[in-house]
C-alpha cells in the first residue's frame, strides 16, 4: 500500500511539472511577444551562480537603475522649468535695426536706417508669473523628493535581492551535503538489504531519505536559480544581462 502511495504521488508530481512548465512557456510567449503556445526550448546546463566573493556595492548599482535615472531627468525637467519660469519675471530688452535705399526715382539713390530699442516689463502680469515661480519651485522639491525616495527604495531592494539570492546559494549547497550524505547512506543500504543485514522496512525507510534529499536539491536550486533572476531584476538588467554574466 505504501508503495503504491508513493507511486501515486511520484506521478501526481510529475504532470504537475509538466502543467507547470506549459504555463512558464505560455507566460514567456506572453513577454516575448508571441502569439499563441509556440514551442519554447532551452540550451545550456543548468547551473547555480552563487555569487561568493563578489563585491557589491549598492549605492553605485542605485546610480545605474533605470528607474533612478528616469526620477534624474524629471528633476532636471523640473530644474529648467523653474528657470523658465523666474525668466519670464524679468524685464525684456529687444534692439533691432534696418538699412536701406529710399527714392521717388529707380533705382533709389537715399541711404536710410533706423535703429530701434524696446522694453516690455510684465506689470500686469507679475501677479501671475510669481505664482509660475512658486508652482514650478514646488513641483522641483517634489521632484527632487521623489528621486531620494526612488533611491532610498532601490537601495533597500537591492540589498534584500542580494541577500535572497546569496542565501538560497548558500542553501544549495547546504542541500547538496545532505544530498551526498543521504547517497552514501542509501549504498551502504543497498548492499546491508542484499546480505540480510537490514529489513526491508528499514530499506525503504533509506530510500525514501534519499527521495526527499533529491528534492529538496531540486527545490533549492529552483530557488536559487529564482533568486538570481530576482537580483538581475532588482539592478535594472536584462536576458542579455544575465547572458553577459
Amino acid at each position: 500500500m505504501a508503495a503504491e502511495a508513493d507511486r501515486a504521488q511520484a506521478q501526481f508530481e510529475v504532470s504537475q511539472a509538466r502543467r507547470n512548465s506549459e504555463l512558464a512557456r505560455r507566460r514567456l510567449g506572453k513577454e516575448l511577444g508571441r502569439r499563441g503556445a509556440l514551442p519554447t526550448g532551452v540550451k545550456g546546463d543548468f547551473r547555480v551562480l552563487s555569487g561568493e566573493g563578489l563585491t557589491v556595492d549598492f549605492e553605485a548599482l542605485a546610480d545605474k537603475n533605470p528607474v533612478l535615472h528616469e526620477r534624474i531627468a524629471l528633476r532636471e525637467g523640473a530644474r529648467f522649468n523653474l528657470k523658465a519660469a523666474r525668466a519670464n519675471l524679468f524685464p525684456q530688452i529687444y534692439a533691432n535695426a534696418s538699412a536701406g535705399r529710399t527714392s521717388s526715382d529707380w533705382p533709389p539713390d537715399q541711404n536710410e536706417w533706423s535703429v530701434g530699442l524696446g522694453l516690455t516689463l510684465p506689470i500686469f502680469e507679475g501677479g501671475v508669473r510669481r505664482a509660475g515661480i512658486a508652482g514650478a519651485s514646488a513641483r522641483l522639491k517634489q521632484a527632487e523628493a521623489d528621486e531620494r525616495s526612488s533611491r532610498d527604495t532601490l537601495l533597500v531592494t537591492l540589498q534584500e535581492a542580494w541577500t535572497v539570492f546569496r542565501d538560497s546559494a548558500e542553501g544549495v549547497r547546504v542541500r547538496q551535503k545532505f544530498l551526498e550524505a543521504a547517497q552514501a547512506r542509501a549504498k551502504i543500504g543497498r548492499a546491508q538489504y542484499s546480505t540480510g543485514l537490514i529489513s526491508f522496512d528499514t530499506w525503504t525507510i533509506i530510500e525514501d531519505d534519499l527521495v526527499r534529499a533529491e528534492k529538496s536539491f531540486l527545490t533549492a536550486q529552483a530557488d536559487a536559480s529564482r533568486a538570481h533572476a530576482g537580483w538581475i531584476y532588482a539592478q535594472g538588467g536584462t536576458l542579455d544581462y544575465a547572458e553577459a554574466e
